[in-house]
């Protein structure tokens, strides 16, 4: 009688020397351990990852369209100065208010954002376990097995694993414009376009994953760890030659001389993405955030008010002085009535400036914006080499309606081109102010532009979305058959 562990059995310790010599091919062993329960280890000469990808843990569209009328406000009637033999006259007051606006451009943008994530999981073989006993086995209520003192072979199966979350956005874009006035504007090409993919990252679909998995990085969302699966077969006398484990090889009988628990009898191990949002150091993990939202569709239509001149404006002119020339009019009109500012928290997903649209910041995969479209523009290399801080609604981020940075660096601001310049003499009266009612004034008379104040004002916004929220999501692997060999 022997003792295996803490129990008494009635068959004897197996003799170190009478255990058989285990190969493994593509595998070293590192020679047998233990007393009564022995256990070798075989390590693999070479091991590659495999990769795999889970389906969609979410998925979110949205699709936006956008009319923005594209606007100038004229500019004061005021001359500056003005000199009359007999002195100096009143000054009309609406001379230094500004006039009404002329829509000179007219933008139909086009949204559709895509957003998505799935999980990729890279498993290679780890190490393969033998472990050979002689152990009382019972086999009581097993049909077609007999108990006794048997030669009991053990072996475990081992990976690693490693799994990262993938998030995707990207959107496409296209605009058209109709111009109002082609006298004194002509359209801006940059703003005419139809552009796909934009944010797309490199990593898009499974393909694209790597065949060798990251190491885990602060909010990675990189994760790593091991499985295994365990099988076992019985046998009257020690066996010689080719053993396989399959999924048939899982116990029927009890032998419990020696333990190895936790054992693994399953026939696959699965590997889990997140069932909800994550937020720690290893891993910053959420929807976007207009996924939060309840309002699927939003249709909304910003317009400013009308121009407005009040205040504190000076129509008295003092006296002339030495050559008859009036002193400079001082005049404090308030500008006119800025577009309104519309703003939505993050749960309704939209936020508006007073030239366009854009979306909040919402993050989605390791604090990255997940959308694309991060707050106060996206920028949007055009056809043409120019570069476009676009905001999302038919206008652009800058002072005015638009701003453009192209290779020289300059700035256009807005989806139009002026034709006139009112600096030359005789100047285009059609496109600037020209006073020459008076005698004294410059012999050409006095040239100003006429258009002066552009803005951009959201006329239509229609809005849908759909989003499919956080799903669990698997990526699972079957037992392998594997073989050893004894001699």
């Amino acid at each position: 009688m022997a003792r295996i562990g803490k129990c008494c059995c009635l068959c004897e310790c197996l003799p170190l020397e009478d255990l058989p010599t285990v190969t493994i091919s593509g595998y070293t062993g590192q020679g047998w351990t233990g007393d009564c329960c022995y256990e070798q280890i075989f390590t693999p000469n070479s091991a590659s990852w495999s990769k795999s990808c889970s389906g969609n843990i979410y998925e979110s569209t949205a699709t936006e369209n956008c009319v923005t009328e594209h606007w100038i406000q004229y500019g004061p009637n005021y001359r500056g100065f003005e000199f009359f033999p007999g002195g100096c006259d009143e000054i009309p007051e609406d001379y230094c208010c500004f006039g009404s606006s002329e829509k000179i451009v007219q933008t139909t943008t086009n949204w559709a954002f895509t957003d998505y994530a799935f999980m990729a999981v890279w498993t290679r073989p780890k190490r393969i376990i033998v472990r050979i006993s002689q152990e009382d086995v019972d086999c009581s209520g097993v049909e077609g097995e007999t108990g006794g003192c048997k030669i009991v072979i053990r072996s475990r199966f081992v990976y690693d694993w490693k799994s990262k979350i993938y998030g995707v956005n990207f959107f496409d874009v296209d605009q058209s414009a109709i111009l109002y006035n082609d006298t004194c504007f002509e359209l801006n090409d940059d703003y005419v376009f139809d552009i796909e993919d934009i944010g797309k990252e490199s990593i898009a679909t499974c393909s694209d994953v790597p065949s060798e998995p990251p190491s885990p990085t602060f909010r990675s969302c990189v994760y790593e760890g091991e499985f295994y699966f365990d099988r076992v077969r019985y046998y009257d006398e020690m066996p010689t030659g080719s053993i396989t484990f399959t999924n048939a090889n899982v116990p029927g009988c009890d032998s419990s001389g020696c333990e190895y628990e936790p054992y693994s009898y399953v026939s696959q191990v699965c590997i889990n993405s997140p069932s909800g949002a994550i937020n720690n150091n290893e891993c910053v993990f959420r929807e976007p955030c207009h996924c939060a939202g309840t309002v699927s569709t939003r249709d909304l239509i910003a317009t400013p008010p009308d121009t407005i001149c009040e205040g504190n404006t000076v129509t008295e002119v003092g006296d002339c002085f030495g050559e008859g020339l009036c002193n400079t009019l001082t005049a404090s009109c308030r500008n006119p009535g800025d577009p309104p500012h519309f703003s939505y928290d993050c749960n309704d997903g939209i936020g508006v400036n007073v030239l366009g649209y854009y979306i909040d910041d919402c993050f989605g995969i390791s604090g990255i914006g997940s959308d694309g479209y991060m707050p106060g523009g996206t920028f949007i290399d055009t056809p043409n080499g120019s570069r476009l801080v676009y905001n999302g609604c038919g206008g652009c981020t800058g002072e005015a309606s638009c701003y453009q940075r192209n290779q020289q660096d300059t700035a256009n601001v807005a989806p139009y081109n002026v034709l006139f310049d009112c600096s030359q003499s005789p100047c285009d009266q059609e496109c600037c102010f020209y006073f020459d009612d008076c005698p004294n004034c410059y012999p050409d008379g006095i040239c100003v532009e006429k258009y002066s104040r552009p803005y951009s004002t959201v006329t239509a916004h229609t809005r849908s979305q759909t989003c499919s929220g956080i799903s669990q999501k698997s990526v699972c692997l079957g037992a392998p058959q594997w073989t050893i060999v004894l001699s």
